[in-house]
């Protein structure tokens, strides 16, 4: 059992629905990891830390029930399923995870 090292991770977003298009980026308290067959991989936790106009920061964390390099953060909405793709990290069943999603919203 290790603490997962989020440092070098990536974040993009995945699929056909743009999860950007929908409030709060799809990122949300509520929002499940999963691999890229669907499959629930983690006891997930989060909390939405900053919640306003232009700032979201959301803090997620839990212990990892598989093994990999990647994995997507899945929110389901009436319109659809909003994904991101969390890329270049390595963690193993047993691993403990903390990471901030913390966004800047430019609005133009």
């Amino acid at each position: 059992m290790a603490d997962v090292d989020f440092s070098n991770a990536r974040i993009e977003p995945f699929g056909t629905i743009c999860p950007a298009a929908y409030s709060y980026l799809n990122i949300t308290t509520n929002s499940s990891l999963r691999d890229a067959n669907d499959t629930s991989i983690a006891s997930n936790h989060a909390t939405r830390d900053i919640n306003d106009q232009k700032q979201m920061l959301t803090t997620y964390y839990g212990t990892f029930t598989a093994s990999g390099t990647e994995f997507y953060l899945y929110q389901y909405t009436n319109l659809g399923v909003g994904k991101w793709k969390i890329s270049n990290v390595s963690f193993n069943s047993g691993d403990t995870y903390m990471f901030n999603i913390n966004a800047e919203l430019v609005c133009e």
